[in-house]
């Protein structure tokens, strides 16, 4: 048990001891850091250089920088110079071959056309290179600042760090001359994980300090200074009864109970003696927790000197280690000791690196511009260049012509045999054949021209009903707008829509006459035949057919049919008729502005600016002629302008005509007036309730 007590004790003592943590701070490394970084960075770009292994690097950028402003315009005039190039050569091979016999002609033609030829294009051909020389010097130049800085690009792409160490070195020794303290070589064993290091120095310096005393020194120790009592022992003690009178009891222990001892002959209450160690040796347990306390209290205090050194020294040991790894040339770099040189070389390798990436991007992209370049010269120049290889095809073709021309030339006599009719013709000959060559080269160019436009057209149609296809949803959308208009239109126009979906037909002026001298008969009796007492006999007007209009009921009551725009019929008095006086038939047509009226009062009135009158019969029942015969008035008196007519023929009474003549019944061809295209039919036998026709255009 006590063992047991011991080995925890030291469990927790060892425990407590590696609680403790250290700090790894080097000032010295910080400073060493910062001032490697700044020399690394001063480092001039010649060292770089010679760390690469590279004599020079140097960007070639003056071609672009001098042709960039260049202006490569080529003279215009060019096509003209080898027009005249190819003209002179033609004379000349003209002139050769004409100088020949005839009979040398045709064998000589062909060799002297290759000889003329090949002078063309070699005329043609140095004009071209004298033409494009400062074009392809240019080139040519921006062709090899390309070449130089795609080859620097391959030099700094495969370079490696060969001399770093040097380098390195070489900033070492610089900053030993700013700091005398610092250390550039590297030598000796480095402690790298100090944390550890110092604790185990500090816990073996703290025990090496404070001992713990042997095992069996402290149990017996514990053993003699707690003694535990039993029967047999012989004890001297002292206890109290009472608190103010102390007994002694000496002899041999007799017995131990839970509370008395008996010494020889004396009981004594174990709670009442003096001594604590005595009385707690009366009992076993009491006796061992005090011996199990005097080791605790022994070891606890070793321990507590122990935990107290090991705080006090283990920062100061890790300095120490700390110290030792620096004067050994290592450096605290990122969390870990570094040897310094390591530190030097990794800042060279940053700078290099970036220095070299920031060379090869500039490098890229001069060798971009010098591409660039080039391709935009070419560009600008390309239609130039094309010049005299057309020139030359084109003396080609046309010297073939003008061999063919004099080989023809020459199975006919010479030149100067011939009379002026066949000089004549064979002139005519070259220059139709010539115009024939020009003709053929503008077709080509027309015909070149128009599959150029139809091609344009072509993507234009193509546009178009791209577009059309695009406006379609809008077409669509306005279409369906414009049917629900029109539907709404004639849903609110009654009027409209019986003329577009067959509503009730309007009636013709005729028809419309007809019933109303048929509602006007029904209305009235016809008039009396002097001597009887109603219509009879002869003089009876024959009965008008009954029209289908509805008869006015009372002479106030008015009837108007609308015929069409503008034209309409009303039947019926505007007045109510005056008491006691004559019923009265009125007919009002207006046409155009201009309005008619017709009643039976026997007169005919002129209104002023109308054109028109009002037609009154006589008021005594007279011999009006109805249709089909003719009826006198009673005392076989005629009215003045002569009898009443049948419709067609209409004569108003006391023979004044009205304006624009006789009024007529519809369809009449007797109308004097042909653009008065509405007619008039009077019943001669209405009464009542006045008619009243009125035509509007």
């Amino acid at each position: 048990m006590f063992k047991k007590f011991l080995f925890s004790i030291m469990l927790l003592n060892s425990f407590l001891l590696f609680a403790q943590d250290v700090v790894v701070f080097s000032k010295y490394s910080e400073s060493a850091i910062s001032e490697l970084d700044k020399l690394s960075s001063a480092t001039p770009e010649s060292k770089f250089l010679e760390i690469l292994k590279l004599e020079a690097l140097n960007i070639a950028t003056e071609a672009v920088s001098s042709l960039s402003t260049k202006s490569f315009k080529v003279d215009e005039t060019l096509s003209e110079k080898c027009k005249a190039i190819s003209d002179k050569h033609i004379t000349e091979f003209k002139k050769k071959v004409l100088a020949l016999e005839k009979k040398e002609r045709k064998t000589n033609i062909p060799t002297i056309k290759e000889e003329t030829l090949n002078a063309i294009k070699k005329e043609i051909t140095e004009l071209e290179k004298l033409a494009l020389k400062p074009i392809n010097d240019s080139i040519s130049t921006l062709d090899k600042e390309k070449s130089h800085n795609q080859t620097l690009t391959n030099k700094l792409a495969a370079t490696e760090l060969t001399a770093l160490d040097n380098a390195a070195k070489t900033i070492l020794k610089e900053w030993k001359k700013a700091n005398k303290e610092a250390v550039i070589t590297t030598e000796g064993e480095l402690v790298e994980d100090i944390k550890e290091k110092a604790k185990d120095i500090t816990l073996a310096q703290s025990e090496e300090k404070f001992p713990f005393p042997p095992k069996g020194q402290i149990e017996k120790e514990a053993l003699a200074k707690f003694r535990l009592y039993k029967a047999g022992d012989k004890v001297t003690l002292k206890y109290a009864p009472v608190p103010t009178r102390i007994q002694t009891a000496s002899g041999t222990i007799r017995s131990i109970g839970r509370d008395k001892v008996k010494i020889n002959f004396d009981s004594v209450n174990i709670k009442d003696i003096v001594d604590p160690i005595i009385r707690d040796g009366m009992s076993k347990e009491k006796t061992l927790a005090n011996r199990e306390k005097y080791v605790k209290d022994i070891l606890g205090n070793i321990r507590k000197k122990r935990n107290r050194f090991y705080d006090d020294n283990l920062q100061a040991n890790a300095d120490k280690i700390i110290a030792e790894n620096q004067k050994k040339g290592y450096v605290l770099y990122i969390g870990k000791w570094t040897p310094v040189l390591d530190v030097v070389k990794a800042y060279l390798n940053r700078d290099i690196s970036s220095w070299k990436n920031d060379k090869l991007n500039a490098i890229e992209k001069a060798t971009l511009a010098d591409a660039k370049l080039i391709d935009d010269i070419n560009s600008n120049t390309s239609s130039y260049r094309a010049v005299f290889s057309t020139a030359i095809d084109f003396a080609g073709k046309t010297l073939i012509t003008e061999a063919e021309l004099l080989s023809s030339q020459a199975e006919l006599t010479d030149v100067d045999e011939l009379d002026d009719a066949a000089i004549a013709e064979l002139e005519a000959n070259e220059a139709k054949l010539k115009k024939q060559k020009e003709e053929e080269a503008a077709v080509k160019i027309r015909q070149a021209l128009e599959n150029r436009q139809a091609a344009d057209e072509k993507k234009a149609e193509i546009e178009k009903q791209k577009n059309q296809e695009n406006d379609l949803p809008i077409g669509l959308i306005a279409g369906a707008i414009l049917i629900i208009g029109v539907v709404a239109f004639l849903a609110f126009n009654s009027k409209t829509r019986n003329k577009i979906f067959g509503g009730a037909k309007k009636k013709s002026m005729h028809e419309v006459v007809s019933n109303l001298n048929g509602a006007a008969e029904d209305a009235a009796p016809p008039l009396p035949v002097p001597g009887s007492g109603g219509p009879s006999g002869s003089m009876a007007p024959k009965p008008v057919p009954t029209s289908n209009a509805a008869t006015p009921t009372s002479p106030s009551e008015k009837t108007k049919i609308d015929l069409d725009d503008g034209l309409s019929i009303e039947r019926g008095g505007d007045e109510p008729a005056a008491p006691q006086a004559a019923p009265r038939k009125k007919i009002s047509l207006n046409l155009g502005g201009a309005t008619t009226s017709l009643e039976n009062t026997g007169s005919i009135d002129e209104s002023e600016g109308k054109t028109g009158g009002e037609l009154t019969p006589p008021s005594s029942a007279g011999g009006l002629t109805p249709p089909g015969g003719g009826l006198t008035p009673p005392g076989g008196l005629t009215p003045p302008g002569g009898a009443l007519k049948a419709p067609g023929s209409l004569t108003p009474p006391g023979g004044l005509t009205p304006p624009g003549g006789a009024l007529k019944a519809p369809g009449s061809s007797e109308s004097s007036d042909d653009s008065d295209k509405s007619n008039l039919i009077v019943n001669p036998n209405l009464n009542g309730t006045g008619d009243k026709l009125r035509l509007k255009k």
